[in-house]
């Protein structure tokens, strides 16, 4: 089976459940000489992947990232998103109000993980004076609190922020990462579009230049068992999940009420 001009697609896996890649559909793209894409959808869990984005290599991938980033900063005042301010304020809302129920802890560091300039983390602190880590691979930062990802161990933060990552990701490497440093009684935060099924549609919203993976209820079911995340809960007004180690029988009651919807595994809301 293949895609036109792309080349087989017999040996390719889903990175996210294992299963066979096939294809889906093709968008043209403009933007920074990009031209035509082409996707590929899991027929196990749904997953979608762009195949032109994980083929390109490492420097073209990181320009297109670049740019894109540079385009979109809204601390440089370039923004082509003029609702990321809104959209931020939610988050911080989520994160604030969960913290203030005691489900995320506050003894190991906080981590905006893909923090872009770290205006949302700044944010985060002047809501909740807690001290946020900012980790960005695309962006030169600046600041004490900036890091790299080799200072970033295992199980050491109670909080991890990531809303602007997974969309953006090639291959499984950097979500594990990311995962992997929530601690046993921590949260990981997240931002991205996951719907019941991705439509066959080049038109549909979320097909930016530098989206590459698409994510599915199914899907992310699959990886939060896999990371030992065991309860999710999501806010509605703000989108944002939080997935927890820890099971939904030991996190406050407020996160099953209004504007929460929570669940063991993960919250399927879309």
């Amino acid at each position: 089976m293949r895609h036109p001009e792309t080349g087989s697609m017999s040996n390719e896996r889903c990175f996210v459940c294992g299963g066979p890649l096939g294809p889906a559909f093709s968008k043209q793209f403009d933007w920074q000489n990009l031209g035509r894409v082409d996707y590929s959808r899991c027929v196990a869990c749904g997953f979608v992947l762009s195949r032109t984005h994980a083929h390109m290599d490492h420097g073209s991938w990181e320009n297109l990232n670049a740019a894109f980033h540079a385009e979109r900063d809204p601390a440089a005042g370039r923004s082509n998103d003029q609702r990321w301010l809104q959209r931020a304020q939610g988050y911080v809302d989520a994160i604030s109000a969960a913290r203030n129920l005691g489900a995320i802890p506050g003894d190991r560091p906080w981590l905006d993980y893909g923090c872009g300039s770290g205006q949302l983390s700044d944010l985060v602190e002047q809501r909740t004076s807690h001290a946020v880590l900012r980790y960005e691979p695309f962006l030169p930062g600046q600041g004490e609190r900036w890091v790299d990802a080799a200072s970033l161990a295992p199980g050491s933060c109670d909080l991890v922020i990531n809303t602007a990552m997974f969309e953006h990701v090639r291959d499984r490497a950097s979500l594990d990462h990311l995962a992997g440093l929530v601690s046993a009684d921590g949260a990981l935060a997240l931002h991205t579009v996951v719907v019941k099924h991705v439509p066959d549609d080049p038109d549909w919203f979320y097909l930016l230049p530098v989206h590459c993976a698409f994510f599915t209820n199914a899907a992310m079911e699959h990886l939060c068992r896999e990371w030992g995340f065991l309860s999710a809960a999501y806010h509605v007004p703000a989108r944002l999940w939080l997935l927890f180690r820890r099971p939904l029988s030991t996190l406050p009651a407020e996160l099953s009420e209004e504007p929460w919807v929570s669940d063991q595994g993960f919250v399927g809301y879309w």
